[in-house]
């Protein structure tokens, strides 16, 4: 049988008014096999307008000025928290088994003075998780920081981390239902860029979940992450992509 090609470029981009289009990073393969299987994505926000509310298309989700952290939870040893849901991404399929389960977090992080930090006792690059069946979070490390724009300065200080969670959904006697995700570090409120253009505040998580069965065609799947830092106005640049089959 031979194999179709898939190929899953993983973005995190920064909507801003001022600066130039940059790739800080180059993207480069996470992953790469060749599997029967297929890949989706589960994800959510943790900065919006109102902290419980659900989205609502483009009526009044996020502005540049008064923007509070989404926290569903009343948990008081968190300070942001969403979910999502993941169900069984082929209705065609009934025999799915979960291969690998990444996810990655990432958010504007500038700080409104030198010295500043947005979330005193968190560390950035750690995140809380709560997996379906479960009632309590776990405390999760980045296995990998993929940029932090704070080390340099950057424009508003974007960071980007991920964290390999096969292990534990592997683990779960049922890996559908609620993925609940807590503690990323942000900020409330407005954000200006080193610069001093407003930009907005911005932070969210997603779930890369790729997934096989015996039914599904052999697919080669690549995974590639990097950070590219784009703007309202500068946003048409090239990204090379090599390390795919």
């Amino acid at each position: 049988m031979s194999k179709r090609p898939t190929l899953l470029l993983f973005f995190i981009l920064f909507g801003l008014a001022y600066g130039i289009a940059q790739v800080q990073v180059p993207f480069t393969p996470r992953y790469n096999e060749s599997i029967k299987g297929d890949v989706t994505i589960i994800a959510n926000n943790m900065v919006s307008q109102d902290d419980t509310n659900n989205y609502n298309g483009n009526n009044g989700n996020h502005d540049y000025d008064d923007n509070v952290y989404v926290d569903i939870d009343s948990d008081a040893s968190t300070f942001n928290s969403s979910s999502a849901n993941f169900s069984n991404p082929d209705l065609n399929v009934q025999c799915i088994s979960i291969y690998k389960a990444f996810l990655y977090w990432a958010a504007a992080d500038k700080e409104k003075d030198n010295g500043d930090d947005n979330q005193p006792g968190w560390n950035y690059n750690d995140i809380k998780l709560m997996l379906p069946g479960e009632t309590d979070y776990t405390t999760l490390t980045a296995d990998d920081v993929i940029f932090r724009g704070r080390d340099a300065h950057f424009s508003n200080e974007p960071y980007i981390c991920f964290k390999d969670i096969t292990d534990s959904v592997l683990a779960l006697p049922d890996v559908y239902g609620a993925y609940q995700v807590a503690n990323i570090e942000a900020k409330e409120g407005d954000l200006y860029t080193h610069s001093g253009g407003n930009v907005g505040t911005s932070g969210g998580w997603q779930i890369v979940f790729i997934y096989e069965s015996l039914e599904l065609p052999a697919k080669n799947i690549t995974l590639f992450d990097g950070y590219a830092h784009v703007t309202a106005s500068v946003n048409n640049f090239e990204i090379d992509f090599n390390g795919f089959q």
